[in-house]
């Protein structure tokens, strides 16, 4: 038996907390008792131990010994105090702690406390197994310590432990289920498709008394890409009337991204979230933004509030929430005339190169940084549709068309495709006089553009072609695009004619249209233009009424009004002796063949290729009479049909 220890009543409780610390060696059991009992309800006797490391050492190293019920009892109460775990930390108790867990695991009244140590200072991550094996057993304490490591390393244990907790969780009765929620939460966070969820006991979980289990049990569900129609619309009930819960808001974005029918049901949160947007910015303009691609008028509600507007665009050069917000910007933008038309007057475009222009000077090159860029950018291309730039600042002006060239060199193919997007918005709009030289020169005068028109991503060629096709559209008078430009972009547009991309193949063709129905420069440049005419020769017959259709409107432009049929006009005698030479009213002829045969022939080929046999005919006549005026100026080979 140890040596007793005899009370004196001049000496208060904190001292005799640590007096008993200091001889636990001799005082052995009963030592470890009566220091337990002087902790309990004690504040003042716990903090006289934590500031004695010699105590705390002791302590520890009585576990183990006579007496290890009380000692982990003792080391539980100090963990209780914030500055108690801390200190058990620094005093390396998890590693010796976790090492015991196995061998204490059969005796319940040791357990206990050792799992409440552990959980105080946080981390058992070298005992996974044996607090798997606990919580298969049921014990609560250990299946939430296993969760802020799950899934754990052993697969077998992990997914016996999921099924556990799933049956668990499916019965009827389930004491606890915070436990295994928080365990499901932690696994499907890393793994959103290993897990079905049980419909009937979610839904019951779903209508819990308790609001925790309910929202617990809606963020399992939100996470879970495996749970039915059902379940998601039952969550987001829960989560629209618990926003305030942490991570309720993100949760909502999910599920309803998820389930875009289900975006009306989510409408009823949009006051809590606008709320919630100094609190929560970014989780609430996740939300939002999933919210208003399901739903217009959500987009007409956010852009009534001037305030949040104006919040929105200034957080856009937050770093913490700038992402978000560019999503919902984004989400905006795609909505109708008028809300582009609100977020165009609040300012977003300035906004916007403000935002883009502060993460390219910061030279930022994270995930985030990359992820805004593309929202940002996307964001912009949208707002520029039917939107007069003349009317805005210089400096916007400049901002815009800066950072669209910046986003043309970037090495991300969604980034590229989005700023071909915005320049080709930018050139659709016809009342830029002032500006025009500007574009040409900067952007379409470049190798940038014809880089991207060879681009390796297909989004980006789409693209670049699209911004040819508006730079070449019969009314952007504006524009004055030279020969030497068609020259220089034809062997791009050779290349996406004939692309395995049916697509690509149909933008280039009406780029290649727009430019036949231009001015005489542009139909004389074109016609020099033979790799360009003999690609849009092989795509006559294609499968695609549409890319038939363009074919034919190009040579119909091309032939149509009378400048080829002038007199004294040789310089278009010789091209147009190429088109001769391939065949291509052969090839016209063909097409007309084919649509004649057809069960179901298209009424706007048939009628667009019998207007350019026409054309191409006269044009035939036209060069007859001329040969033997203009044959030395000309230099023509003898045609024939």
């Amino acid at each position: 038996m140890g040596a007793t220890f005899q009370w004196r009543d001049d000496v208060d409780a904190r001292h005799d907390a640590v007096i008993v610390a200091e001889r636990l060696s001799a005082l052995g059991e009963d030592g470890v008792r009566l220091l337990r009992n002087l902790l309990v309800g004690n504040d003042a006797a716990k903090h006289a131990l934590i500031e004695s490391p010699a105590s705390i050492a002791d302590l520890i190293d009585a576990v183990g010994r006579p007496g290890t019920q009380f000692a982990l009892e003792c080391l539980a109460t100090i963990a209780m105090v914030p500055c108690g775990a801390a200190c058990l930390a620094e005093h390396d108790a998890v590693r010796r702690l976790s090492s015991m867990v196995a061998q204490f695991a059969p005796h319940h009244h040791l357990i206990n406390p050792l799992l409440r140590i552990l959980d105080k200072i946080g981390s058992a991550a070298s005992t996974d197994d044996a607090l798997a094996e606990l919580a298969i057993a049921g014990n609560g304490l250990a299946l939430t310590l296993v969760s802020r490591h799950a899934p754990i390393a052993n697969s077998t244990l992990n997914s016996l432990l999921v099924n556990v907790v799933i049956d668990r969780l499916n019965a009827d009765q389930c004491p606890d289920p915070t436990p295994g929620l928080s365990y499901l939460n932690a696994v499907l966070r890393r793994h959103p498709n290993a897990v079905r969820l049980p419909s009937q006991g979610f839904r019951r979980l779903l209508a819990d008394d308790n609001e925790s289990v309910r929202v617990l049990t809606a963020l399992t569900v939100s996470l879970s890409g495996l749970a039915d129609a059902d379940l998601d619309r039952l969550s987001v009930g829960v989560l629209v009337r618990a926003l305030n819960a942490p991570g309720a808001s993100a949760a909502l974005a999910t599920v309803v991204g998820r389930r875009p029918c289900l975006a009306s049901s989510g409408a009823a949160a949009i006051p809590s979230l606008m709320g919630l947007s100094k609190s929560d910015r970014s989780n609430s303009y996740a939300s939002l933004s999933v919210l208003v691609a399901g739903l217009d008028h959500v987009a007409v509600a956010i852009t009534s509030s001037r305030q949040f507007l104006f919040d929105l665009l200034g957080s856009l050069q937050s770093p913490e929430i700038r992402r978000s917000a560019a999503a919902l910007v984004h989400s905006l933008s795609r909505s109708r005339p008028d809300v582009r038309s609100s977020l165009n007057g609040a300012g977003a475009l300035r906004a916007l190169v403000a935002g883009m222009s502060k993460v390219h000077d910061g030279g930022a090159d994270d995930s985030d940084a990359g992820s805004y860029l593309q929202l940002s950018m996307a964001a912009l291309a949208n707002l520029l549709v039917h939107h007069r730039l003349d009317v805005d600042s210089p400096e916007t002006f400049n901002g815009v068309a800066r950072m669209i060239v910046a986003g043309l060199q970037e090495r991300c193919p969604r980034l590229r495709a989005n700023a071909c997007c915005a320049l080709k918005n930018l050139l659709y709009d016809r009342h830029l006089v002032v500006r025009a030289p500007l574009i040409v020169d900067e952007i379409v005068s470049r190798s940038d553009l014809v880089s991207l028109i060879f681009d390796r991503d297909q989004g980006v060629q789409l693209s670049a072609v699209g911004i040819l096709r508006n730079l070449f559209h019969p009314g952007n008078h504006s524009l004055s695009p030279d020969q030497q430009h068609i020259h220089r972009l034809s062997p791009g547009l050779a290349h996406c004619v004939v692309s395995l991309n049916s697509h690509i193949v149909l933008e280039a063709l009406l780029a290649v249209s727009n430019i036949a129905s231009g001015v005489r420069v542009h139909k004389i440049a074109l016609l020099r233009c033979h790799q360009l005419l003999y690609a849009v020769q092989s795509r006559m017959l294609h499968p695609w009424p549409e890319i038939r259709l363009a074919c034919a409107l190009i040579i119909d432009n091309l032939f149509r009004k009378s400048w080829i049929f002038k007199k004294k006009r040789t310089a278009e005698l010789v091209p147009v002796e190429f088109l001769v030479r391939i065949g291509l009213k052969a090839t016209l002829e063909k097409v007309r063949a084919a649509e004649a045969s057809s069960e179901c022939p298209n009424v706007d080929v048939v009628y667009r290729v019998e207007r350019a046999i026409r054309g191409f005919d006269k044009t035939i006549n036209v060069l007859r009479a001329l040969r033997y005026t203009y044959v030395q100026t000309a230099d023509l080979v003898p045609i024939h049909q």
